[in-house]
């Protein structure tokens, strides 16, 4: 065979590459970049790309026997070649490197190291095919999580190819990741990103992962902001909104879960607590109320007591006062004593709503356990007072004055009612 049969030789074994069970490895074990080898010295002797009759034959058949899937008997015609002392160097590097496939397609990674090492140290290959073999070598090293030999086959493959494509480098920076090295590993999936306009999602994602491992925080919400930029997924809104949280950037992080939010991002308790405690501390109370309401009424946060009760509190800070009441009116209703519709009455005093705050407080003496009962009896005198019912407004102030901490002031609202009732009738 001469040296361009050869070359079609190789060719051959690249088409089987791309169709045999070499691709079971996935994505760690596609063929090398297409590469061309740095003449940085002349070669020392000229090797002789021959392949005699006898070994073509071999080749060909455990090649047949591979595309009809018999792997095991293709290994068996490729081990038989080993036992012929006559192989030339270039046949026996054909042979290495086609078990070296055969193993790696049935996913027998020791076995296909040893074989494309084999096939390397023959030194017989012609450039671009030892380039890919090398380049191969490395991705078997990774899956066999043999980092520094990945990282040595891998520096070694760049140093000898021109313009090396954006996917090796980011293979040697996996590399280093795994061999936790970090800053090594910046440098080539930085190449590797800075090399395209659109970078891969996974490319993004390692880039991330060095810069957070190395603590550099703002360069990590910079890579999530590229990535929530072109990639429409909860994870990376959630980090976003961690890591400027984490920089003291409150803002910018409410603002990310408010985002997060409106794309339907948030979709637990937990979440939707955080996005209501962050609009609590940037002071903006309604949009919490609306939120824990809606929440609510989705069944994200539970419809008990002190659920009402912080919605309650919550429209009362955003100034919303019906609505407040209506809130507290209803985790009134849940609890078991009568505090809360003293609080209830407490809005519609507030509000003017005299015949509402009677009521709610009437609930809340029915209801008892109250901490101070002739506070509620104190109010409801307030209540019946404002509304000009005379009588009722002493009957309750005289029940307040029967209480010690209620006392001082029943006596004053009931001298108070006297001089309006004198003046009433001086008219």
């Amino acid at each position: 065979m001469t040296a361009r049969q050869a070359d079609t030789r190789q060719r051959g074994w690249g088409r089987w590459r791309r169709t045999s069970g070499w691709l079971l490895l996935g994505a760690l074990l596609l063929a090398a970049p297409a590469a061309a080898a740095r003449e940085k010295e002349k070669e020392k002797q000229q090797v002789d790309y021959v392949v005699s009759k006898w070994a073509y034959k071999r080749l060909t058949k455990a090649t047949g026997l591979i595309d009809k899937k018999k792997y095991k008997e293709a290994i068996d015609v490729l081990q038989s070649m080993k036992r012929r002392s006559r192989l030339n160097p270039y046949e026996k590097a054909l042979m290495y490197q086609t078990l070296g496939y055969v193993y790696a397609g049935l996913e027998k990674i020791p076995p296909a190291i040893k074989n494309l090492e084999e096939c390397l140290a023959t030194g017989s290959l012609p450039a671009g095919a030892l380039l890919d073999t090398q380049y191969n070598l490395g991705q078997l090293y990774m899956v066999a999580k043999n980092y520094r030999k990945a990282i040595s086959v891998f520096l070694d493959w760049i140093h000898k190819v021109d313009n090396p494509k954006p996917g090796a480098k980011f293979n040697l920076a996996m590399a280093f990741v795994q061999a936790k090295r970090y800053r090594e590993a910046l440098r080539w999936v930085n190449e590797a990103v800075g090399a395209v306009k659109r970078p891969k999602e996974q490319w993004l994602q390692l880039k991330l992962s060095v810069h957070f491992k190395l603590k550099q925080y703002r360069k990590v919400a910079q890579v999530l902001e590229r990535l929530v930029s072109r990639f429409r997924k909860k994870t990376y809104w959630m980090q976003l909104a961690a890591i400027y949280s984490e920089l003291k950037q409150e803002k910018k992080a409410l603002a990310v879960l408010e985002l997060a939010y409106l794309q339907g991002f948030l979709t637990s308790r937990g979440e939707i607590r955080n996005l209501i405690s962050l609009y609590n501390y940037h002071n903006v109370p309604i949009k919490a109320a609306r939120l824990l309401e809606e929440a609510m009424n989705k069944g994200l946060i539970k419809r008990e007591r002190k659920s009402f009760e912080e919605l309650a509190d919550t429209w009362l800070r955003a100034r919303e006062m019906e609505r407040a009441a209506r809130a507290m009116e209803q985790a009134a209703r849940l609890a078991d004593g009568g505090e809360l519709y003293l609080r209830l009455a407490q809005i519609r005093i507030e509000q003017q709503k005299w015949k509402a705050a009677a009521a709610a407080l009437a609930r809340a003496l029915a209801k008892g356990k109250l901490k101070r009962p002739g506070a509620a009896h104190l109010l409801r005198g307030v209540a019946f007072y404002y509304d000009r019912q005379w009588k009722k407004a002493r009957a309750a102030f005289e029940k307040a004055r029967g209480f010690k901490h209620s006392e001082r002031n029943a006596s004053q609202w009931l001298k108070t009612l006297d001089d309006k009732l004198k003046r009433l009738a001086q008219r």
